[in-house]
């Protein structure tokens, strides 16, 4: 059943206020009774984002925000609603979340405290899938935003966060020249939740085609950072990891055929050189956007080292495809193409290059797949599980 994406706004808001009534009303006046007022703000498909009432700026800053993978109608879309959310504020959108009760002992109250200043918050929850969890956009009281902040409410969502925090640590102590990640405010728990802290990164407005053309200088860059040198693929430590995953899997079926793409791929290419360094692990156009020559990165909760060099862009030209055109063996296999990986010739570089981001990915969905809401992703992980098998010739495409 696909859940009241209004009703999920506000569950998420009561975990953010304990203790206090939160209610959804529609109307066009402020309460003044209220003690945070939030608008749910429109949206083509579902609702997702609440925003503050006032400050008028911060509502508009939580609208403009963009990332490669922005559409040009995406842009006009946001660039008008921020600027209704500027202009005429909460009289502008009639459905309103408000929220009464003290502040002390909210999250909002926490945050205060943590930033030395009071704030205000937006806040996003995305779709529906295994690894959803609130987003905040935080602002000053001028309306500028001064952090962003994740909140890990599930298992896998706390381990998420948890990642990032490790990954963002380890990378915040080199210097960039084509990447810039969030810096780590504050990594801590609030109410039994994890809780990432980060600072800002300003997006600017994205070419409206830019989710094409993968940052290959900037990939180059972080993959280089924490290279490893060559190994033989059969022998890479890697490989053993794919193996530990694929070993730990439930389902017998599923099981089967990843060991046999295993030992299909490192008989193939198994003495083939290929060198290990680093990936962020889901470098995709909606997790980045460009800045002049510098790329902000987000979203590094999947960052590892100590894996094939090639597997970030085999990842973003992938899903810039599957994104708008659904995911399918073709799909997958023209995102792959567009990344210089082809299925012919197996045992040699291109080949191999698509076998390894291919066996990378269904070890991480196939897990999440036998996990709590695992119907989320268990269609995603059996196809490409299943483009996996066919392009190492263990079946028929």
């Amino acid at each position: 059943m696909v859940e009241d994406p209004t009703r999920a706004l506000v569950t998420t808001m009561r975990a953010l206020h304990p203790g206090a009534e939160v209610k959804v009303v529609r109307g066009r006046r402020r309460d003044p009774a209220a003690s945070a007022e939030y608008v749910v703000l429109p949206h083509q498909r579902a609702p997702k984002l609440l925003v503050p009432a006032a400050p008028a700026r911060a509502a508009a800053g939580a609208v403009r925000r963009f990332s490669a993978d922005a559409t040009y109608s995406d842009t006009v879309q946001r660039l008008a609603v921020a600027a209704l959310a500027q202009g005429r504020g909460v009289s502008a959108f009639p459905d309103r979340v408000v929220v009464h009760g003290p502040r002390a002992g909210s999250l909002a109250a926490h945050l205060d405290d943590l930033l030395g200043t009071r704030v205000v918050f937006s806040v996003g929850i995305g779709t529906e899938r295994v690894n959803r969890k609130p987003v905040l956009q935080v602002f000053g009281a001028d309306g500028r935003t001064v952090a962003f902040a994740k909140l890990g409410d599930s298992d896998q969502a706390r381990a998420d966060v948890g990642a990032e925090a490790v990954a963002l640590s380890q990378l915040n102590r080199r210097g960039w020249r084509r990447l810039q990640p969030p810096q780590v405010l504050h990594h801590g728990t609030w109410e039994g939740m994890e809780l990432l802290l980060l600072s800002p990164l300003t997006t600017p407005m994205q070419s409206p085609r830019g989710h094409a053309r993968a940052p290959t200088a900037a990939m180059t860059e972080l993959a280089d950072a924490f290279g490893g040198g060559f190994s033989a693929v059969a022998g890479m430590r890697w490989m053993d990891r794919q193996h530990h995953t694929a070993d730990k899997l439930a389902d017998s079926r599923r099981r089967g055929t990843l060991l046999a793409c295993i030992d299909r791929l490192c008989a193939a290419a198994g003495d083939l050189e290929w060198r290990t360094g680093s990936w962020h692990g889901d470098w995709t156009p909606w997790n980045m956007a460009r800045s002049g020559q510098r790329v902000l990165l987000w979203d590094w909760e999947r960052f590892e080292t100590d894996v094939p060099i090639g597997l970030d862009r085999c990842h973003y030209l992938v899903n810039a495809l599957t994104r708008r055109r659904g995911t399918s063996d073709e799909t997958i296999r023209a995102g792959l193409a567009a990344a210089g990986a082809t299925p012919d010739t197996p045992g040699s570089p291109s080949h191999t290059l698509g076998a390894l981001y291919l066996l990378a990915v269904a070890g991480r969905y196939l897990p999440l797949a036998e996990g709590p809401r695992g119907s989320d992703i268990a269609p995603r992980g059996d196809q490409v599980l299943e483009t996996l098998s066919s392009w190492l010739g263990l079946t028929r495409s």
